[in-house]
């Protein structure tokens, strides 16, 4: 009975286990209405990456992965049509059918190569964010340590 059925996704090739599957005629719409209605916005960019927010259809959300973002193999999967290069790095969380893509300025949109030079920006981009993110768990801590020592 599986002939014939077009699924949202597939076993992940890395780890061979299964994301969660649903036929896509479970939805309202057919497949082409669905991918009709997906929505690029234009391109926005800072010194290092270039961005885009992608909208899917509300009904698409039950087949996307949750608490992690898609591989590239994933959104292709699941109709997204962008050149190579993008990362789903991200969702907006509130609104869970936008889904947020970035690519390092520079990227080369047939093969997803970066330039070398904005190899070394990217590196150190991903330095300082890890940075922030621990002192912001060292702040989270203290506090918390602090407001035990009260009590």
């Amino acid at each position: 009975w599986f002939e014939g059925k077009v699924w949202s996704s597939a076993v992940t090739p890395n780890t061979g286990s299964a994301a969660v599957k649903f036929p896509m005629e479970q939805m309202d719409m057919n497949l082409s209405q669905l991918l009709d209605e997906i929505d690029y916005s234009d391109k926005y960019c800072d010194d290092i990456y270039e961005y885009r927010r992608v909208t899917v259809p509300r009904e698409m959300v039950p087949t996307l992965p949750t608490g992690r973002t898609m591989e590239e193999w994933e959104w292709r999967q699941n109709g997204i049509v962008m050149s190579r290069g993008w990362e789903h790095y991200d969702q907006h969380l509130p609104e869970a059918h936008v889904l947020l893509f970035r690519r390092v300025l520079g990227t080369d949109p047939r093969t997803g190569e970066i330039p070398l030079n904005m190899a070394v920006k990217v590196q150190q981009r991903k330095q300082y964010v890890q940075e922030l993110e621990q002192r912001r768990q060292r702040m989270m801590q203290e506090r918390q340590e602090s407001m035990a020592m009260e009590y």
